[in-house]
């Protein structure tokens, strides 16, 4: 599975910690993500299975308010995926975030235990 996705934001401008500014920023972000699973009993994503979970998404800045840097953040996850039934899936694992700070000059590395259901609709 893999999916693009584009936002447009509007980020509130601070004079310090405490005070707002009372004007906004606007800026763009590009969000591409690789999901894959892989089936780890025979009966492939029958309920009541697990599978093995990797993906990969990276965030980009892009448009005409560019800040002085175009990556944002790549967020690395490695994991499980239960099929509770044909409808739903329950993955959960581990997450790893790298991401730059707004001047672009620092980066924050974050490990993160994650848990997310999946409720397909079964139209």
């Amino acid at each position: 599975m893999n999916w693009v996705r584009l936002e447009e934001k509007w980020k509130a401008d601070v004079l310090n910690d405490s005070t707002k500014a009372g004007s906004f920023t606007n800026y763009y972000k590009l969000r591409y993500n690789v999901f894959y699973q892989l089936p780890l009993s025979r009966d492939g994503f029958a309920p009541k299975t697990l599978s093995l979970a990797l993906g990969d998404e990276i965030y980009l800045y892009y448009g005409p308010t560019l800040s002085n840097h175009v990556f944002d953040q790549n967020r690395l996850f490695l994991g499980f995926s239960y099929a509770v039934n044909k409808h739903d899936n329950l993955v959960f694992g581990y997450l790893n975030i790298l991401q730059q700070n707004q001047a672009g000059t620092q980066y924050k590395n974050s490990s993160i235990l994650k848990a997310t259901m999946f409720w397909n609709f079964g139209f």
